[in-house]
């Protein structure tokens, strides 16, 4: 009797566990989407960087020339007194913007403090986005 007892308060106390670790992955979720839904808000909409998938040839070299040819865009808008740098072509461009700034994991950004002017002598092919 006392085994069958001591099994059910066992079994009692794991099902509590189960439910309380599946609580705490569900709030941590919720916590994340609305993190995500705050910092679009701070910060707008950022848009989706748009990747193409190189194509297979069995000629390297020409591979190479197409990768050349494809300019990879690169946007920045201005916000506090800051320039924000985001797009396909920041890590092509990291050497530069690093000098100016740092890299914001969470906007998948750069943060640069530069003057405008700086910014499009040094990488002119630069687009700036107007943020809504």
């Amino acid at each position: 009797m006392d085994n069958d007892k001591l099994n059910e308060t066992l079994t009692q106390i794991l099902n509590k566990i189960d439910n309380l670790e599946k609580t705490y992955v569900s709030i941590n979720a919720d916590l994340i989407n609305q993190n995500i839904k705050m910092c679009e808000i701070l910060n707008g909409k950022l848009q989706e960087p748009d990747f193409e998938m190189p194509e297979i040839n069995d000629n390297k070299k020409e591979s190479s020339e197409n990768s050349e040819q494809r300019i990879k865009e690169l946007f920045y808008y201005e916000k506090n007194g800051k320039i924000i740098v985001h797009g396909p072509g920041t890590y092509d461009n990291r050497p530069i913007l690093k000098q100016y700034g740092e890299w914001n994991s969470l906007n998948k950004s750069w943060d640069l403090i530069v003057s405008k002017e700086t910014l499009l002598e040094k990488i002119p092919n630069i687009i700036e986005k107007v943020k809504t």
